[in-house]
């Protein structure tokens, strides 16, 4: 089963290889234009003083001055929150666009343009989703911070089953872009999709690891490897993602038809 993921996955990949770099390069370029609205103040400072600087002896004291004062700190957490706001933004709009781009990847083609028409409301839901689940991990992590004091055993056990809880609200921006679930029901589907086929779904996040971990080693040799993370295995694994929702999605509907129509045959009976 994960063979013919990986499989299919990587045929809609090469289908739409150039939409899915132009988007990664895009998005690469929005957030880090958003990274430099959140260090303006420092950059700008260090822009202008490098321009004084004319002589050795400049060179020196631009050396030794103190370039992030308390007062440049200040100054700087407007645009931290800013910038911090805008990453957390473009990056649930992006993920929502590839993940509908990744549904068309899957029928035949696809194109970038697909990411813009993301409606604003699925972004807000999706952010939504994102802060509830961000609360019930927190509660988790108190839990297992217990667990750990009572016990390495327990705490251990506490890590595994938090890992295992956490995965299965991975697939809460496909409820929200492929099925138009609200926050808290697309949590809902989530947990209850991967709960139905867990074992396949860990299966393809650890090949996902395996081969990021296996990439980021040989980038330290040859450092090409981060641009085949980035450009394709990141993009292959995302498709794969939403084939699995769409599959355990169907399945979901599937089951609750056939429990519909034996439920009309006994009261017929």
């Amino acid at each position: 089963m994960l063979n013919q993921y990986l499989k299919k996955g990587w045929q809609a990949y090469k289908r739409n290889w150039t939409s899915f770099i132009g988007v990664s390069i895009l998005m690469f370029l929005v957030i880090m234009s958003a990274f430099l609205i959140m260090f303006f103040p420092i950059l700008s400072k260090l822009a202008s003083s490098i321009t004084q600087i004319q002589s050795e002896e400049d060179l020196a004291m631009f050396i030794q001055s103190e370039i992030i004062s308390t007062s440049m700190l200040m100054e700087l957490i407007p645009y931290l929150v800013v910038g911090f706001l805008l990453i957390i933004i473009i990056g649930t709009a992006f993920n929502l666009g590839i993940i509908k781009m990744s549904q068309e990847a899957l029928k035949g083609k696809t194109t970038w343009r697909t990411i813009l028409k993301t409606p604003l409301s699925k972004i807000i839901t999706a952010i939504s989703a994102h802060i509830i689940v961000l609360i019930m991990a927190l509660l988790a992590v108190a839990v297992l911070i217990a667990a750990f004091a009572v016990n390495i055993i327990l705490g251990a056990i506490a890590y595994i089953a938090f890992i295992i809880f956490i995965i299965h609200f991975s697939l809460v921006e496909h409820a929200i872009m492929l099925d138009d679930f609200k926050a808290i029901s697309s949590i809902k589907k989530s947990f209850n999709i991967i709960r139905g086929n867990f074992w396949l779904f860990f299966k393809i996040i650890l090949a996902n690891m395996i081969i990021s971990i296996l990439l980021s080693l040989l980038d330290g040799i040859f450092p090409i490897f981060s641009l085949l993370q980035m450009f394709v295995v990141t993009p292959v694994f995302l498709i794969i993602y939403t084939m699995y929702y769409l599959d355990n999605r169907k399945i979901k509907k599937t089951k609750r038809k056939y429990s519909k129509i034996k439920k009309k045959r006994k009261r017929k009976r």
